[in-house]
């Protein structure tokens, strides 16, 4: 699950919904940092860019709470 945490913050990247914090010129600028089970959000503290966060953690909230019939 937390593959796909990972994968929603970087769509929401693509679609310019979360910019992230560029550390140098030639590197695209970080969203968020995961090791193991932890995450990591970077970006603005603006209330928009906030709010952007917000949405997809409700989103990664909602699918991780799904039971899957087999």
């Amino acid at each position: 699950m937390v593959e796909a945490l990972g994968r929603a913050i970087k769509k929401y990247q693509e679609e310019g919904k979360v910019k992230g914090i560029k550390l140098a010129k030639v590197v695209s600028p970080m969203t968020h940092h995961q090791f193991v089970d932890d995450t990591i959000l970077i970006g603005k503290a603006q209330e928009r860019k906030v709010n952007s966060f917000k949405k997809v953690l409700k989103y990664y909230e909602k699918a991780s709470h799904k039971r899957i019939n087999l």
